[in-house]
């Protein structure tokens, strides 16, 4: 029994990338994911935010970097994924974190803002998996990729308007990308977290 958990659960000599390691959900998923094995890339745009999670992190005895990126580019994601196995050498889970959220009523809301939250919540998910995805299949590495859904991507909630449409949207993507991939053993899941206090949600809350 007391190799049950590490045989089940252990990710040692993997490399988990976690897009959005800087936030409170994602890094919270870093710290489990260092705690099981694995060594940890936090992928954000703040390296004070992404020190101070790696602290932690090497507190516990876990491994852990930081790369700077932005979803918002195809061209900067694929740059952090080659720098990833630069320096890790292999890639084998891709979390995709990176959100943000806006109270503004459907009435309210202006073109510009919703695109934005589209972008980042949906369009920069689909980047994401599309550059790890590219290296997975091209070396046939069964990898995992982990998409941040939502509650309110199932079930409206008010004054999230757009984020809820961007994570149904997320929903259903990633269903279909889990089809397609299946195949070679890519798996894609998405994770459904319910309300919880964090910096996107604090004009929400």
């Amino acid at each position: 029994m007391s190799q049950f958990l590490p045989e089940l659960f252990a990710l040692d000599d993997k490399v988990a990338v976690i897009v959005g390691g800087t936030g409170e959900l994602c890094g919270a998923m870093g710290e489990g994911l260092a705690q099981a094995g694995a060594e940890v890339v936090l992928v954000g745009r703040s390296e004070q935010k992404a020190a101070a999670r790696m602290a932690s992190i090497a507190e516990k005895g876990g491994k852990s970097r930081f790369i700077a990126a932005d979803v918002g580019s195809r061209a900067a994601l694929d740059t952090m994924r080659d720098e990833v196995l630069s320096q890790c050498g292999r890639a084998d889970i891709l979390v995709n974190g990176a959100g943000v959220n806006s109270p503004t009523p459907a009435l309210d809301i202006t073109e510009d803002e919703f695109a934005r939250i589209i972008d980042v919540n949906l369009a920069g998910v689909l980047r994401g998996c599309q550059s790890f995805a590219t290296y997975f299949l091209e070396n046939s590495v069964e990898g995992s990729i982990i998409n941040l859904g939502s509650i309110s991507g199932l079930n409206p909630l008010s004054r999230v308007f757009t984020y809820s449409a961007s994570k149904g949207a997320l929903h259903n993507l990633s269903r279909n990308l889990a089809r397609e991939w299946a195949p070679n053993r890519i798996r894609v899941n998405t994770l459904v977290p319910g309300f919880f206090p964090a910096e996107q949600n604090r004009k929400v809350l």
